[in-house]
């Protein structure tokens, strides 16, 4: 689990000592699950966190056959966009009941409920979801490859990899595959990248 937050103070502090509760689903915990999106960890594992409950269509069990991006709500009150590091996260235009943000290029997703959510300035009544961006890490090398395949044919690889030295690092994730649901003929092709220097 984890121990500090970045997103509630604009700084690193430990979780116990933030003036805000918040739940924390780090990048371990979402590979841990085989999750793609955001909205997948959240609607699965956030307790709270449903598709927007004043859509009579928001329906989570029927994958790629929705009108798209109905939205996420807290508590039944709508949650408005996925913030990204704080600030107004790219739209998403996937046919689902809660929308589709892809978490390849995540390090970490918080749900902070309620009132709280006034940290962030204007958003939903129920709370706020924002994500935090992988960073490129000083003095440390790594990197990795995930590959997914699941019963409906999805295959799916991300490379993700940090050079860093004292002064300079450099952080790449590279996705690629092609998705299926459930649903015949329904699924598309995936591609993306993300850079920090």
């Amino acid at each position: 689990g984890a121990l500090e937050s970045n997103s509630l103070t604009a700084f690193r502090m430990d979780l116990t000592k933030a003036p805000a509760t918040a739940q924390v689903f780090t990048q371990t915990f979402m590979d841990d699950i085989a999750a793609t999106s955001i909205e997948e960890v959240l609607a699965g594992y956030a307790g709270t966190v449903t598709a927007t409950s004043n859509n009579p269509n928001a329906q989570l069990d029927m994958p790629g056959d929705r009108d798209g991006s109905q939205g996420l709500s807290i508590r039944g009150v709508g949650a408005g966009e996925i913030k990204r590091d704080g600030f107004i996260g790219p739209m998403n235009s996937a046919r689902t009941a809660t929308g589709r943000t892809d978490s390849f290029g995540i390090d970490r997703v918080e749900v902070i409920e309620g009132p709280q959510s006034l940290l962030y300035g204007s958003v939903g009544g129920g709370g706020v979801v924002n994500s935090t961006s992988k960073r490129a890490n000083f003095g440390r090398r790594s990197g990795s490859f995930r590959l997914l395949l699941d019963q409906y044919g999805t295959k799916r690889g991300v490379l993700d990899f940090n050079q860093g030295g004292k002064n300079v690092a450099a952080r790449l994730a590279l996705l690629g595959g092609e998705t299926a649901t459930n649903r015949y003929k329904l699924g598309d092709d995936i591609h993306g990248y993300y850079a920090q220097v």
